[in-house]
């Protein structure tokens, strides 16, 4: 955990920073419920069989999309990459960013706020 906080002459600022590595589904009551941001590299996880055009991409499953709509608050911030988190279950895409990555041919990541 990294605390910082940045002082301007009429607000100070204190943000936390946590990276946490283990099993998502055990975090649902505590860093997930309590997050704001979200980052996941996601590229390999498993995602439903057909290609969402509506959205560009392959959607993640149920066991992350719906996972992270029953932990997170409203208005969470999740940011994958190389598949989107599904919008039967309240997420919204909000922005998509195509980037450079060697290894993959390119990757792209998806940026959705949690609508409940």
């Amino acid at each position: 955990t990294t605390t910082t906080t940045t002082t301007t002459q009429d607000n100070p600022t204190t943000t936390t920073l946590q990276l946490h590595l283990g099993p998502a589904n055990e975090y649902c009551t505590t860093i997930l419920s309590e997050a704001d941001i979200i980052f996941a590299y996601t590229t390999v996880w498993p995602t439903l069989p057909e290609f969402n055009v509506d959205l560009g991409a392959m959607i993640l499953g149920p066991e992350w999309s719906f996972m992270l709509s029953e932990c997170c608050t409203n208005g969470v911030v999740v940011i994958t990459t190389d598949r989107a988190l599904d919008p039967k279950y309240g997420w919204e895409l909000v922005s998509r960013l195509d980037v450079e990555n060697p290894d993959l041919l390119g990757s792209t990541g998806f940026v959705q706020v949690l609508r409940k």
